[in-house]
């Protein structure tokens, strides 16, 4: 695809987001982009801030420990492995957008935080060097 073609299905695939979030629908995003190679987070992506600007949007960390061997980076199919989920207090988006004067890299480093602590600290990361509460929303405190 050419850098027009991935921008525009880019903001297809968030209007599509923000029309689901409106009608009531949980939305679930991966905010790296891409698998990590490592099985550790890598910086989640700013422009994935954007599903986070519709009003009353609510965050709720996941952190997902175990899908480096469901689906190995190189494989072609899913193997049947254990997979632990553990599920974060939910925050209001609009938290994130005070806390960080709307920079949408600040925004999703703090989500990206949050997922952290959720995990293991092996799959830790760019993440793996916890804040102060002070940097998360008053909420998720």
């Amino acid at each position: 695809m050419s850098p027009r073609d991935i921008a525009r299905a880019a903001r297809r695939s968030i209007e599509i987001a923000r029309e689901r979030l409106r009608l009531g629908d949980a939305l679930l995003v991966f905010p790296e982009g891409s698998r990590s190679r490592s099985g550790q987070m890598q910086p989640f992506l700013p422009g994935v801030a954007r599903y986070l600007d519709a009003p009353d949007t609510w965050v709720l960390p996941v952190g997902i420990a175990g899908t480096e061997r469901l689906f190995p980076i190189d494989a072609g199919e899913l193997h049947p492995v254990p997979i632990a989920l553990s599920f974060g207090r939910a925050f209001p988006a609009g938290a994130l957008k005070e806390r960080t004067g709307r920079d949408r890299q600040q925004m999703m480093d703090l989500v990206g935080v949050a997922v952290a602590q959720l995990l293991p600290h092996q799959y830790r990361g760019i993440y793996g060097h916890p804040p102060t509460t002070n940097h998360l929303p008053a909420t998720h405190r």
